[in-house]
């Protein structure tokens, strides 16, 4: 492996070092582990407008009609390539998405 081939992932990591985020970050694997499919824990509705990007190469991708029963959808976008490191992946469709987001959480 090149030198500048670990820039990437070492830069990524210190990002979550750094700021003190590794933990938060992987708190969704770490309740998947731990409730599984109880649904007094997932079967609750998140009220908060919430944003989805689906990604071809993501690894799991609900249906549109299962998330609006999920969650408050304020904004889904279907993107042309990525995957689960979106924002590594795809830097610029990433960006992107996220402002179109924000504007749409900006005007409500």
């Amino acid at each position: 492996m090149a030198t500048g081939a670990l820039d990437r992932p070492l830069d990524n990591t210190m990002l979550y070092w750094l700021t003190s985020t590794a933990t938060s970050s992987a708190r969704l694997y770490a309740d998947s582990e731990w409730y599984g499919s109880d649904p007094d824990v997932w079967g609750r509705r998140v009220d908060v407008p919430t944003g989805i990007a689906h990604y071809p190469f993501e690894k799991t991708r609900a249906p549109r009609r299962w998330s609006e029963i999920q969650r408050n959808v304020a904004y889904w976008a279907e993107l042309p390539r990525g995957g689960h490191f979106a924002a590594f992946e795809q830097p610029d469709l990433f960006t992107t998405d996220l402002r179109n987001f924000a504007r749409v959480l900006a005007s409500r």
